[in-house]
């Protein structure tokens, strides 16, 4: 368990270091100017919520995008229902057969045909 204690101890050494804090405090000032205390911190601060909203705006995303990758290296044949998703909304609306998915691939970038 040294190696955990020492990158604790670099951690706090870290944390401690002064180096940056005027750099620090002149983006915090901006930040302020941006996005003053009051409503709109509150709701970014995720008050409302009772937990900070910043996991969840960084978690989803990345998520979604390792989804993707996954869905990506996994073998297939033809369309899988994952990969159908991104085109319901296009399908939904330029089908001519009821109920049937379109035989043309999506011409979206964020989907392939395996």
């Amino acid at each position: 368990m040294e190696v955990l204690g020492a990158g604790a101890r670099q951690l706090d050494r870290v944390e401690r270091a002064t180096a940056l804090d005027g750099l620090v405090d002149a983006l915090r000032r901006v930040i302020r100017r941006i996005v003053p205390l009051g409503r709109l911190a509150d709701a970014l601060h995720g008050t409302w919520l009772g937990h900070p909203v910043h996991p969840a705006l960084t978690d989803v995303p990345v998520g979604a995008w390792v989804a993707a990758a996954v869905l990506d290296a996994v073998p297939g044949q033809g369309w899988s229902t994952a990969a159908r998703a991104p085109c319901t909304c296009s399908w939904s609306s330029a089908h001519t057969r009821p109920g049937r998915w379109p035989r043309a691939p999506c011409r979206s970038s964020t989907t392939s045909r395996a």
